[in-house]
């Protein structure tokens, strides 16, 4: 078979835009065939890279290839200039060595070099370490206009999220893209309607929404532009997840979220929180930060499921423990059962985690949170200047005490932080004077510095509680905001109770197993916290309410006598106590045993009656049978008779 000489080329993604015109692929094509047509290296093939690194050798058209030359196909690889086939020396070299041991010759038109010859072959090695030198230049050059950029709060991402679009007048610029905000804005809602990502997906499969991949498709950018969708409606969870997570839609940037570990190797990882660059107000937002931080609130609460028990409560999600601090789950059961489940437990308790039930009615909280909600938009319609006056006050009396505590905290953070400087700074003498071993003294400064970082950080979270305490006036806006959304509300729904509930903390009942007993129930909104509404009650209305305590106070006494009792008499229910005396438990026992006997000698009178009349039954249809053949019955019985006597003989006495 006759050997073919491959002409190679490659254009790097650096050299696309701007680069000089002999580095195109189509002047290095026109190049190597005008040389091998001139010198006789034929029959040949092409063989390209376009937009493809030097730095790697992972490349269809270079491993097509070495596909040839390991098949003993290739006569000659001509290149134009030896960078062509690649940046990285050592594995250039190794190239290199191969071919020569296979006997394929190389040749590099531009740079004079061919292995046929022994010229020029003592500087190869130097070429292409100068190849790899200028590759790490051209990365380092890059890297610095990119970080330039994008400190400077410019978009340095390739693509622009779904929902945005590049600027027709400034390429550096997003605006948002109607259509696809419009999705993103219902994804944001049904997240915060209480909807996980693999619900959402499906609701927007079942709309045929198109999915970013194809949208962005359609328009001739992304990387899916040649891809041939079978489903361009087929939305999944992953993808609504990252939508929901992109801080980006808030109207920020965040740059330098990936980076590489060497422009050898191409493959990204994601940088920690702390390297991240987040510019405030680059874009117009296509939702409030508000309702962004809402719906990753809601992204790690308890999931709404919907199951064959049927739609789960609002409040699912917003429930917490108030001893151990774990979520509350609800726990029900069917409806049609005997006695139907339908309260929230604590998950610990259920994990068996060392932490109480801390059950409570899901009717009875959701009444509770219903009947507050009432209060608190009846007060906040009737005058809101009395409502910021009365939440003012609370948020006065709160701030007082909390600002002092952390004052306080703060206070011995800083002195603590000035005086672990100075422990370090001893230790550092002590170790050098010789005072201190090197062991001891690692283990100490490891120490001290580790507490000095969680004080530092402490202190920058103290800092900002301290302003945010502040901000009262802000806090009220904002939820009087909400409260007018939702002016007239008869019932609860989920996206009701996660735009103004921030969560609901439920401590144990002050008595277990008794029915009537208080359990106290935190409600905190967002933005204000605990809120509190005196209403202003009639007479009458005071009388109700003292009637209705006077009556709880009287069923809970006897509730706890009546479960005092039955723990006295082992009983789970004193319907369960037997209290008769021996002799009446006696009598009963014996009319039990009396009507037993007589229903067995009834029984027993039934089953003969009904056999002696199967018996005589059976004679008349015999009878009947043996006259309509013409015999007489007497014969007829005398013979059956026998037969039957024969096939079945009588049972035996004894037996």
């Amino acid at each position: 078979m006759k050997k073919v000489n491959i002409l190679y080329c490659r254009l790097s993604r650096d050299d696309g835009d701007g680069a000089i015109e002999s580095n195109s692929i189509s002047n290095q094509k026109a190049i190597l065939i005008d040389y091998a047509e001139k010198n006789g290296f034929t029959p040949y093939i092409v063989a390209a890279d376009d937009g493809y690194s030097g730095t790697n050798y992972n490349r269809p058209g270079w491993q097509e290839l070495m596909t040839k030359v390991e098949n003993d196909e290739v006569n000659a690889v001509i290149v134009k200039n030896l960078d062509r086939m690649g940046r990285n020396y050592l594995q250039t070299g190794m190239y290199r060595e191969m071919f020569a041991e296979r006997g394929v010759r190389l040749i590099a038109v531009s740079d004079g070099i061919d292995t046929a010859s022994s010229e020029g072959d003592d500087f190869l090695p130097f070429r292409e370490i100068m190849a790899e030198w200028f590759a790490r230049d051209c990365s380092r050059k890059v890297k610095a206009v990119f970080r330039s950029k994008g400190m400077a709060g410019k978009h340095i991402a390739s693509h622009v999220p779904y929902g945005y679009k590049k600027s027709e007048n400034d390429k550096g610029a997003w605006e948002i893209d109607d259509p696809a905000a419009e999705v993103v804005r219902r994804v944001f809602a049904l997240t915060i309607e209480g909807f996980g990502p693999s619900v959402i997906a499906r609701k927007l499969r079942e709309s045929e929404t198109e999915k970013p991949s194809y949208y962005f498709a359609k328009q001739g950018i992304g990387n899916h532009q040649n891809m041939d969708f079978d489903d361009p409606y087929r939305w999944d969870s992953k993808t609504v997840a990252d939508i929901i997570a992109r801080v980006e839609y808030t109207g920020c940037t965040v740059n330098f979220k990936t980076a590489q570990q060497s422009y050898k190797n191409k493959k990204r990882y994601n940088n920690p929180d702390d390297k991240l660059m987040i510019f405030e107000d680059t874009q117009e937002a296509i939702v409030s930060r508000e309702t962004w931080e809402l719906a990753n609130k809601l992204r790690n609460a308890a999931k709404r499921v919907v199951s064959r028990l049927g739609e789960p409560r609002p409040m699912t999600g917003l429930l917490f423990c108030g001893t151990c601090g774990g979520k509350m789950y609800h726990d029900r059961s069917a409806p049609n059962v005997k006695k139907p489940k339908d309260y929230y437990n604590c998950a610990n308790h259920k994990k068996n985690a060392g932490c109480t039930s801390h059950r409570v009615n899901a009717n009875q909280i959701e009444q509770l949170i219903l009947s507050l909600l009432h209060d608190i938009s009846e007060c906040a319609n009737i005058s809101e200047e009395n409502f910021r006056k009365r939440i003012a006050d609370m948020w006065n009396v709160k701030r007082d005490g909390d600002m002092k505590a952390r004052k306080k905290r703060l206070t011995f953070c800083d002195k603590r932080i000035i005086e672990l400087d100075r422990l370090i700074k001893n230790l550092f003498e002590q170790q050098t004077l010789g005072n201190l071993s090197e062991k001891r003294f690692s283990q100490l400064s490891a120490e001290y510095e580790a507490e000095q970082e969680n004080l530092e950080s402490e202190v920058a979270d103290l800092r900002l509680e301290i302003e945010s305490i502040n901000d009262t006036e802000e806090r009220t806006d904002g939820f009087l905001e909400i409260i007018r959304k939702y002016r007239e509300f008869t019932e609860l729904t989920p996206e009701m109770l996660n735009e103004l509930v921030d969560k609901i903390v439920v401590y144990e009942r002050a008595e277990k197993k008794v029915m009537y007993t208080e359990q106290k129930i935190e409600i905190y909104f967002n933005f204000v916290g605990t809120l509190v509404i005196p209403k202003e009650q009639s007479e009458e209305e005071l009388a109700a309410e003292a009637d209705k305590r006077e009556r709880f106070l009287k069923q809970r006494e006897y509730s706890r006598e009546y479960y005092r009792k039955c723990k006295e008499a082992g009983v789970k229910k004193l319907g369960d106590l037997d209290t008769r005396t021996p002799e009446q438990r006696a009598e009963d026992e014996a009319a039990e045993k009396a009507r037993q006997k007589e229903h067995y000698r009834n029984y027993q009178r039934e089953y003969s009656r009904k056999n002696a009349e199967k018996k005589r039954e059976y004679a008349r249809e015999y009878r009947a049978q043996k006259k309509a053949v013409g015999e007489s019955p007497e014969t007829m019985a005398s013979a059956d008779a026998g037969q039957r006597a024969s096939a079945n003989p009588p049972p035996n006495p004894a037996a």
